[in-house]
């Protein structure tokens, strides 16, 4: 999934990407890492050091995932009883 590989996370290259687009949405992905997700669709993923560009159908299924998963979470809390 990887995608235009920019290289670390805190180079000057990052901020030139970033400047001049508006994040709509961010969310944590089913692995853990940070995805920003732009007006145009597509994300940019933080893992660790280093970064990459999602396209927005990558972006969409990693959302799709991610909700699959706090819904599955949810309904294991619903599931949990406890004794008085």
């Amino acid at each position: 999934m990887l995608k235009d590989y920019k290289g670390p996370a805190n180079s000057s290259e990052l901020l030139k990407y970033l400047v001049g687009d508006t994040v709509k949405g961010a969310f944590i992905n089913s692995e853990g890492n940070i995805c920003l997700v732009f007006s145009s669709g597509e994300g940019v993923v933080f893992s660790h050091a280093a970064y990459w560009k999602e396209l927005e159908s990558d972006v969409k299924t990693e959302v799709r995932k991610r909700k699959e998963q706090i819904d599955s979470l949810i309904g294991q809390l619903k599931d949990i009883t406890f004794m008085e």
